[in-house]
């Protein structure tokens, strides 16, 4: 019997999420809108990767779009302690009061717009005082030697800019500007309603100890050496630690998987060896110039090396792992180990083989997929973001339509996908699975009972449109079409030329008789 309670679910509810970017490498200016599954399509050399590596570099720095500031931004950038502080005047203190005594008697969300003035002010120059560390994100995952790499060659203004904005359906929570210059990264942000506790997650003991620094602070209003001031410091240090420590944060983890997957399946072995016999004092001596890996890459290596299989897995996730080696790859993906010490090697063995093959043997389509498989097994848990360069690379087209729908089923099971992708069939699969969510508030459905649904709501997929111009390439989105389903105009144009050219040769080979 069907699960069709599972296939209808409703689409996920997460918050908007809207990155733009103006001069930003190849990328004139372009803004697009994560949803459960993000897909950017376009020519070569027109900056989808590039859009793809930034959203990985702020989702890491902005704990996953939580909070416009790092999980460590607290840690780093303490609310007075680090800064001057300004004298709290009698109506700070008053607001202070007040804002207290609603924490201990109101039963709802502490939100961005309930803090005192002097809070929220002071907050506001400490968020926008850094870059938050994008600067090093930016060079770590860009593998950058300056700036000036990341920065339009045909921009006026020799500068690049970056956006996030965070709605809730309608309404923006907070968003931040980021503006990219030759020598450094500066910060704007703009905040409403975050909400820094839920309701009833801050506890007693916090506000008590509050009080007490609000009296100290009042005793000694205008005395530094009675540490006046300071009181007044530690009681917003506290409070806002109490707050951002009673968030429940969501799994803010993002993975990316690179194009080229194939090789560095491979490969991964050899290059750690050689790696780490080249990491003695000695080794580095005869190397001019040190190679270095981009961000993304590195960890996506990183995770391949210390790649262990969970011992509780993701039911829904191994699901779609078993289900991807059943019906593409025919076979399992298998980690292992001479001994625990070493670096795992992953092989390939066919359904119904009692021999393992080396994925340096196997077919290109295998080492291609295997990481999915892996990453699901061991590496990616629910909720959590992943970015897959070119899904499709090395796929027949049957199977480039069929991890359409592994795609389907890792957005059912909770996951937000981004897809870089040149492939038609894939974005023909995924459109069919558009359809198919449509068609269930029908009445119809597909369930597989050995890996989950497989639809998509048309308000989870977003697909973006790169297209090349004068000035750089601008981004659009491509809306879904139920005839015509989410394929580029310009694929129609290709189909066109190409069957205009058979014709016309055909029509040649006639008259010349030579058919």
């Amino acid at each position: 019997m069907r699960n069709t309670q599972k296939a209808r679910q409703k689409p996920q509810s997460r918050p908007r999420i809207k990155v733009g970017v103006s001069d930003f490498g190849p990328i004139s200016k372009g803004t697009v809108e994560l949803r459960p599954l993000t897909v950017f399509v376009g020519q070569s050399n027109v900056g989808k990767t590039y859009l793809a590596t930034l959203i990985y570099s702020l989702h890491r720095i902005l704990s996953g779009f939580s909070a416009p500031y790092g999980d460590s931004w607290f840690y780093s950038y303490r609310f007075y302690r680090t800064r001057v502080k300004p004298v709290p005047t009698k109506s700070d203190r008053d607001q202070l009061r007040s804002f207290l005594d609603s924490l201990k008697n109101d039963d709802k969300d502490v939100v961005w717009s309930d803090l005192p003035a002097l809070m929220s002010k002071t907050l506001i120059r400490q968020l926008t005082s850094g870059d938050l560390g994008l600067r090093e994100e930016l060079f770590r995952c860009f593998d950058l030697t300056e700036l000036n790499e990341l920065i339009s060659s045909r921009s006026s203004t020799r500068e690049a800019s970056v956006s996030v904005e965070v709605q809730d359906k309608v309404q923006t929570n907070w968003s931040l500007k980021f503006k990219i210059s030759p020598d450094r990264v500066s910060t704007s942000t703009w905040i409403d309603n975050l909400v820094l506790a839920p309701k009833g997650d801050l506890h007693h003991i916090y506000l008590d100890r509050s009080y007490w620094r609000l009296r100290m602070s009042e005793r000694h209003p205008d005395d530094e050496a009675r540490s006046g001031k300071e009181a007044f410091a530690l009681l917003m240090d506290e409070l806002l630690s109490s707050m951002l420590s009673s968030r429940d944060y969501e799994d803010t983890s993002i993975h990316y998987l690179p194009a080229a997957r194939s090789g560095i399946m491979q490969s991964h072995r050899v290059i750690a060896s050689s790696l780490v016999s080249r990491s003695t004092r000695a080794g580095v001596e005869r190397i001019k110039e040190i190679p270095t890996f981009s961000g993304p890459l590195a960890d996506f290596m990183k995770q391949l090396l210390l790649f262990k299989q969970s011992r509780k897995p993701d039911r829904a996730l191994e699901r779609i792992a078993k289900s991807l080696e059943f019906e593409t790859l025919a076979g399992r993906i298998i980690g292992r180990s001479a001994v625990p010490e070493t670096y795992p090697e992953f092989v390939y063995r066919p359904t119904n083989s009692r021999s393992d093959i080396r994925l340096s043997r196997a077919s290109s389509m295998v080492s291609e997929l295997a990481p999915i498989v892996l990453f699901l097994r061991g590496v990616v848990s629910a909720n959590s973001t992943v970015v897959i360069e070119e899904p499709e690379a090395h796929l027949h087209p049957a199977a480039q339509a069929q991890i359409a729908t592994t795609i389907g089923r890792m957005v059912r099971a909770g996951l937000r996908v981004v897809i870089t992708t040149h492939s038609d069939w894939l974005l023909k699969g995924i459109s069919n699975l558009v359809r198919e969510g449509i068609a269930s508030g029908q009445g119809s459905d597909q369930y597989e009972p050995n890996a989950g649904p497989q639809f998509l709501h048309k308000d989870e997929v977003g697909v973006w449109l790169f297209r090349d111009g004068s000035s750089g390439s601008s981004i659009e989105e491509i809306p879904f079409d139920a005839s015509e389903g989410l394929e580029p105009t310009e694929y129609e144009d290709v189909e066109e030329r190409l069957y205009n050219q058979a014709a016309h040769l055909q029509n040649v080979l006639e008259e010349s008789g030579l058919i």
